[in-house]
């Protein structure tokens, strides 16, 4: 980490995001738009050159709204502070908060050894058994989070790995990584808490529309698109890419069982912990079905905080401790996360009120004809190459407005595009800066560049086949 006193701004993206909100103000007057609408457009140039260039933290960008907004005269402050109280921000803060209790009392750690054990110790099965359960856990904790948690047994593996067999360990070296990495991104786009872009597309649906996407809905869709895949990019590593040898793990048999019996028996916080995520995940998936009759006001949301209520009551062991949960350990929340939500909403409802959305959507009518299957994967296709330079949150916050139009312009429901961009935006497999799980493997130093961009280059076609039939047959 840079301090502050060898920190290097790079001043290129820092002048164009004032320059291009500069020019667009001062110059740019398109028939049918009005000077709050013009206003609207500078203020989203300026936060998406900083927001794809980081040229500040992008929590600090996802402020701009607040300043640039009111100041511009395209929104009020009212309207513009609304953004970031959205119920879908809630969500996130209590789903996350549950999923930094798993991560501080270990669960997550003896849930992977078990799961790894229950499949095998040969080669091909450990490497399957480690993306499935990194896209497991990926469904319900950050992708990041989940990449960073899942390296450290990845590299246990690796050394595990029969040191006679330099050749084949590090092909095994290279997929394991890469299964890591792969599997964080795909398994987020299996629940609605999965991804941070999840509930940016969910949050603007509800915005734009009144649609309500709850937890069960989503994951009708989510979970069997992200086991597809998961399959297929193991099968794809495994017999494809690498040609991972079907290897036994001799002499070294009990390597799980050592694991397991360093980090010792289950403790009462573990079983607590474990009792919160079951009751919450099971409320989202049967509220729908039996508690809406006998209490409407229950949602999703209302769910997230009542589990993160519960770990900061419930003690952690006996009578008289800690409880599970404490603010301290909040700091780990990635609160600019929160921040660029409230920014994303914000510039919806700019784009919405302002008419900028409208405009758009006239401009885009020459597409009217355009099959909808090729508007479809044109969508996917941009997203994936977007997100592999940009942040997915980023990429899914600036689509949203551009989609809305979009649909409009082509009379089709807003529903399956954006649905598909937002499960684009999550997979971007090629480069290791492209998503956080990409950049914490790379770091092991058993990936080159030019491995992940061929894995990669090959799961992104797949990506955009299956995330277009998927869309195209259950959504339009």
């Amino acid at each position: 980490m840079q301090t502050s006193s060898t920190y290097t701004p790079n001043w290129i993206p820092l002048i164009l995001g004032p320059l291009a909100f500069t020019l667009i103000y001062l110059f740019l007057r398109p028939e049918g738009l009005s000077l709050e609408a013009v206003a609207a457009i500078a203020c989203i140039a300026w936060i998406s050159i900083w927001w794809v260039t980081e040229a500040i933290p992008i929590g600090m960008t996802s402020l701009l709204p607040l300043i640039l907004f009111p100041l511009s005269g395209a929104l009020d402050m009212k309207m513009v502070a609304q953004s970031y109280g959205n119920p879908v921000i809630f969500l996130f803060i209590g789903g996350f908060m549950v999923a930094l209790a798993i991560e501080q009392c270990g669960l997550h750690k003896r849930l992977a050894l078990h799961f790894i054990k229950a499949i095998g110790l040969e080669s091909r099965k450990v490497v399957l058994s480690i993306m499935l359960f990194t896209g497991f856990l990926s469904m319900w904790i950050s992708n990041t989070a989940t990449a960073v948690m899942m390296f450290p047994i990845g590299m246990s593996l690796i050394a595990a790995w029969p040191q006679t067999d330099e050749l084949n360990r590090q092909q095994f070296a290279k997929v394991i990584m890469l299964g890591i990495a792969y599997a964080a991104s795909i398994g987020g786009i299996g629940t609605l808490i999965g991804t941070p872009t999840n509930m940016i597309m969910v949050g603007a649906m509800k915005e734009l529309y009144g649609f309500k996407i709850d937890f069960i809905t989503w994951a009708k869709i989510g979970v069997p698109l992200a086991v597809g895949m998961l399959f297929l990019g193991w099968f794809f590593m495994v017999h494809v890419m690498f040609k991972l040898p079907k290897l036994a793990f001799e002499g070294n048999k009990h390597l799980i069982d050592d694991e397991l019996k360093a980090i010792g028996p289950m403790t009462t916080a573990e079983k607590r912990v474990l009792i919160i995520f079951i009751c919450v995940c099971l409320l989202w998936i049967t509220h729908t079905f039996w508690l809406d009759a006998f209490i409407p006001g229950l949602d999703d949301t209302v769910i997230a905080m009542l589990g993160a209520l519960a770990l900061f009551i419930i003690p952690s062991a006996g009578k008289g401790s800690a409880p599970m949960m404490n603010w301290h350990t909040t700091s780990k929340m990635p609160w600019s996360v929160v921040l660029l939500f409230g920014a994303g909403f914000a510039i919806a409802e700019s784009c919405k009120t302002t008419g900028i959305a409208d405009w758009l959507g006239e401009q885009l009518s020459v597409m009217e004809h355009t099959p909808i299957l090729l508007i479809l994967a044109t969508v996917v296709g941009l997203s994936i190459l977007t997100t592999e330079f940009a942040s997915n949150m980023a990429t899914i916050s600036l689509m949203v407005p551009i989609l809305d139009s979009l649909s409009k312009a082509i009379d089709q429901p807003l529903l399956p595009l954006l649905w598909a961009a937002t499960l684009a935006s999550s997979w971007g497999f090629m480069m290791p800066a492209g998503t956080g799980p990409n950049a914490v493997v790379f770091g092991s130093g058993y990936l080159k560049v030019s491995d992940m961009i061929r894995a990669g280059a090959v799961l992104n076609v797949l990506a955009l086949i299956l995330i277009t039939l998927a869309c195209y047959f259950v959504l339009v």
